[in-house]
């Protein structure tokens, strides 16, 4: 882990203090041609999404930010600076389907299919019971109990009414439990998603949780833009509306070529310092995309 800090040494600039200091800052942003380096603890969705334009230009845009608090999820709904939207742009879906998910949806599928072809085999048997049983007892009528039992014999038409009758009361109730079983099991199966979601971030983008400051990790709360390795702006703003047009704030520009390249390497170290303590592409997509969060940061 890096000490967290880089002398520079003496630098030459110009430095702008008041109201509006950043303006001439957003001038460069426009006007960049071959990369952005953005190092801010708060940034507006304006001013992002004109990073993110640069992107689409074929600018590489570096930039690490912080948006989220202690409790990300109370704060991603709040969406301070209307970063919904934002994030839509800077979070790439891709839906692909869960081979076990399907696997396990055929197979449930399969099983329900079994079990309603069983339930209807045992209607047809109880079915077939009922007809048998009619058929005995009117047999039964025909030849009558006494006259049988005086005879010495038993028909099988004085006993299979009865059987036959309580073997139908539990074909039928038994198929009607397997239907209603089946049928169930059959829409919990149709119920199964194997649609998921892939998230990546379609450009180079570090959101950071303050997790990273109660894990040893110092608040990053330092502003700085480097502008195509020749220009470097530090100063007190924010890359905010009010940062930059509205609050008293300072602003040096540095052209030294020398300072700019210590810079540079400042705000690489700090990426990738930073990264484990960035929300992942997957956290924010599954909050933005399907309303779900989740309890772990990346």
């Amino acid at each position: 882990m890096t000490s967290f800090y880089w002398p520079i040494g003496k630098i030459s600039g110009e430095l702008y203090i008041g109201k509006g200091a950043g303006k001439r800052l957003l001038r460069y942003v426009d006007n960049a041609q071959k990369s952005v380096k953005v190092f801010s603890p708060y940034m507006s969705a304006s001013f992002i999404s004109t990073l993110f334009d640069k992107s689409e230009q074929g600018v590489n845009v570096e930039c690490v930010t912080q948006i989220v608090s202690d409790t990300e999820d109370k704060q991603l709904s709040k969406d301070t600076f209307g970063l919904d939207r934002i994030h839509r742009r800077c979070i790439k879906q891709t839906a692909y389907v869960n081979q076990e998910k399907q696997n396990e949806k055929e197979r449930r599928l399969r099983n329900a299919h079994k079990s309603l072809k069983l339930s209807l085999g045992l209607l047809v048997a109880a079915l077939l019971s009922f007809l048998l049983s009619i058929a005995s007892f009117q047999n039964f009528i025909d030849h009558s109990l006494s006259e049988a039992l005086r005879q010495g014999e038993l028909s099988f038409g004085v006993i299979s009414p009865a059987l036959f009758f309580w073997l139908f009361i539990f074909l039928a109730i038994f198929s009607l439990c397997v239907f209603l079983t089946a049928n169930s099991n059959r829409k919990l199966a149709e119920n199964i998603s194997t649609s998921e979601f892939q998230y990546d971030f379609t450009k180079k983008f570090c959101l950071l949780s303050t997790r990273a400051n109660k894990s040893g990790m110092p608040f990053p709360h330092l502003k700085l833009l480097i502008v195509d390795e020749k220009t470097a702006f530090l100063g007190s703003l924010n890359f905010t509306v009010s940062g930059v047009n509205n609050n008293l704030e300072s602003c040096v520009r540095i052209d030294d070529p020398a300072s700019i390249s210590q810079l540079s390497s400042c705000f690489n170290d700090l990426y990738e310092e930073l990264k484990p303590y960035a929300l992942s592409a997957d956290y924010l997509g599954k909050y933005y995309f399907e309303k779900k969060t989740t309890p772990t940061v990346h």
